[in-house]
């Protein structure tokens, strides 16, 4: 999400940056994504995907005075479900996508700026988000904040917008926050599969009272920034096993955020930045610790084709490239305008970017009055199940792991589903040979074949 940079800024960081020379390298010159994000069951993949950034910033998860049109809404939830459609047909593989924004929808606060937790949309929102993206076998960058949280208080329509530079600077605040909104969410969604990693803030350098920034009215010191994305960093390593970013505005800034226990670094780029931080920089020359990730570049009003930023970043060794974006509406989007394009590099690169592999919980249930038990691994369905009205199925929870219905992989088989209106339960096979001999009975019969229901380990 971009402002434009004032030049001073730029300067003043050139004191601590890295930085160096903007040729043309040969590709030969470092090994292509070699640095990767160190992910959850031993995930390895190069992290090629689109900011989405959200639907309607800061209130795609919660409810404000405005009303409720989060994700799990139906209209919104509907108009989601087909921009992932239209992403996962153009190769993307991750979407950075924005939680809490500017703080105007959740989490809530009390009268003194303490978070005191969040209302009941939510997590109905993040699990409809989370539901969506599994089907479409896209994975999850969650922004918690944007620097934007720092602006000076405003109200529009009842809502409050930003004013929330205490959950940064002042220690009473900023332990609510971590106990209210950042470890409840880690606690139910830690382990998720879907989410690939967790960013603390989006441009933290806006917030901060630097030469350049302070695009805010309530910037914080840049100690204390630091300060803040570092115990959000301990709290997401003590509660969750994803990886965790910040959105750094440049690779020029990148030295701020090096002492915070980051799993990966992350920064952005913009063609402005190209006199002081040009694109056309080796990983390897940074002398950084951890992978690193470019997870903004425009895709409109650039001097750049997708195809020039995509193999300048894959040839340079880093970890991931997120284009600037598929919805935000701004100047640098126009991700339609390349889709095409991006999605040739992406199929050009599937074995590097095409994640697989990865095992996703099959939920369980129980019937009394059918007297059996029901799994599934689609999130959709065990929803539906569980706000079902009729309350036919009890959940029981995650009974295992098994990989999603297009997951092939090797040693993969498809576990095949069946269901029977006169034994009114569900039968599940491995065998091909048992299907086969399922399907050849006439329809009249007992079992009607559903599909798939995942694949696993024979």
């Amino acid at each position: 999400m971009k402002r434009s940079w004032c030049m001073p800024f730029l300067t003043a960081l050139l004191l601590v940056a890295l930085s160096g020379p903007s040729v043309l390298r040969d590709a030969s010159a470092t090994t292509p994504g070699m640095a990767r994000v160190p992910l959850p069951r031993d995930g390895s993949w190069y992290l090629l995907g689109v900011n989405y950034p959200w639907r309607a910033y800061g209130h795609d998860f919660g409810q404000t005075a405005w009303g409720h049109d989060g994700v799990s809404a139906g209209a919104s939830r509907a108009q989601v479900d087909t921009n992932f459609s239209d992403l996962q047909s153009h190769g993307v593989h991750v979407v950075r996508w924005f939680l809490l924004g500017d703080c105007r929808a959740a989490p809530e606060f009390d009268a003194n700026g303490y978070a005191t937790g969040f209302d009941e949309y939510v997590y109905q929102d993040l699990d409809a988000a989370l539901a969506i993206a599994q089907k479409h076998n896209i994975y999850l960058v969650l922004v918690l904040l944007d620097y934007k949280v720092a602006k000076k208080a405003e109200t529009v329509n009842g809502v409050q917008l930003g004013g929330r530079s205490r959950v940064i600077s002042d220690p009473a605040t900023r332990q609510a926050f971590l106990d209210n909104a950042v470890r409840p969410l880690l606690q139910r969604y830690g382990g998720d599969p879907v989410i690939l990693a967790w960013e603390v803030m989006n441009e933290p350098e806006g917030a901060m009272a630097i030469p350049g920034g302070a695009w805010v009215e309530e910037p914080v010191n840049p100690a204390v920034m630091q300060s803040f994305v570092t115990s959000v960093v301990n709290c997401i390593h003590a509660y969750s096993s994803q990886p965790v970013t910040v959105g750094s505005v440049s690779r020029c800034s990148l030295p701020y955020w090096t002492a915070c226990r980051l799993d990966f670094y992350q920064y952005h780029y913009y063609d402005y930045m190209e006199s002081t931080c040009p694109l056309d920089y080796r990983y390897a020359d940074l002398g950084l610790d951890k992978p690193c990730i470019v997870g903004e570049f425009p895709t409109a009003n650039t001097s750049h084709t997708i195809t020039q930023y995509l193999d300048t970043i894959w040839r340079n060794g880093y970890a991931g490239a997120l284009a600037w974006s598929f919805g935000a509406g701004d100047q640098y989007s126009d991700f339609a305008g390349v889709s095409a394009e991006f999605r040739a590099w992406s199929e050009a690169h599937a074995d590097a970017v095409d994640i697989r592999g990865v095992p996703f919980p099959v939920y369980r249930f129980w019937s009394d009055s059918l007297h059996g038990h029901f799994y599934t691994i689609s999130r959709a369905e065990r929803d539906d199940l569980i706000n079902d009205p009729a309350h036919v199925w009890t959940y029981e929870g995650v009974a295992y792991y098994a990989y999603a219905q297009d997951q092939q992989g090797a040693g993969l088989l498809p576990v095949y589903r069946f269901w029977s209106n006169v034994l009114g339960a569900h039968f599940y096979t491995i065998s091909e040979a048992e299907k086969d001999k399922l399907l050849a009975y006439p329809a009249a019969w007992f079992w009607t074949y559903e599909g798939i229901a995942w694949h696993a380990h024979p």
